[in-house]
């Protein structure tokens, strides 16, 4: 019934702003149905890629004189483009950027472009795995083992990087068994994954929100890989 009372309001808003659905009690629950993460957005590729509200207030944002915006925003979106492309910005590309309160710039830019392994991204990929797989691939893999297995990889890796920082200085010494302990669980979180996007990449075939995970994951792959240096 929720979901219908959504549904009903996604055909008569005119900016798909989630906040004028702040009485429904049941909407977080609704999230991950009815809102698309970085990596499921498909871009070009999806079939409501015109009637997108985000894509809608791209095409306002574009025609604006003047954007007034904050400084994470203004990050997140060169990140945007960093992962999507230059043309897949909300904000369109300015010929001139006054920044208030530039000292701050530093820190948020940092904090929002420095490339690091982040829980949160593994967690949200897993979990876009599950939706996804639910409605374009059920019974085509063993999807509730390969997710449970990865979450657990994931615990482990967060239970052993809270180790590793409570060493002194945290430092990656050879004898530091912290240390060594946080590699073998990002090792075993690479594997987990490994398995898991190659159950993915038999069929991302039937679906461009597929595809689109399996390039997410390889990138994931990649970053961990860098980090925990497992072996081929």
């Amino acid at each position: 019934q929720t979901l219908q009372q959504v549904a009903r309001w996604a055909q008569g808003t005119r900016s798909g702003d989630l906040a004028e659905l702040d009485d429904l009690r049941e909407l977080p629950a609704l999230m991950p149905q009815i809102t698309a993460s970085h990596s499921e957005c498909l871009g070009q590729r999806c079939a409501h890629f015109a009637a997108c509200f985000s894509n809608r207030a791209r095409t306002l944002a574009a025609l604006a004189d003047v954007l007034v915006i904050n400084h994470h925003l203004y990050f997140s979106e060169l990140r945007h483009r960093q992962m999507l492309g230059a043309a897949n910005g909300l904000v369109p590309l300015a010929e001139t950027v006054v920044m208030d309160e530039a000292h701050q710039l530093p820190a948020i830019g940092l904090k929002v472009l420095a490339k690091g392994l982040n829980a949160a991204d593994v967690q949200d990929f897993v979990q876009a795995v599950a939706r996804q797989t639910r409605q374009h691939a059920r019974g085509f893999a063993p999807w509730d083992a390969l997710l449970a297995s990865c979450s657990q990889a994931l615990a482990q890796w967060l239970a052993a990087s809270h180790l590793h920082k409570g060493t002194a200085g945290g430092a990656m010494a050879p004898g530091n068994t912290a240390a060594a302990e946080n590699t073998e669980a990002l090792v075993r979180l690479h594997n987990r994954l490994s398995e898991m996007i190659a159950a993915l990449q038999g069929v991302a075939g039937s679906a461009a929100s597929l595809q689109r995970l399996v390039e997410q994951g390889h990138s994931l792959l990649a970053m961990l890989r860098q980090w925990g240096r497992p072996p081929a």
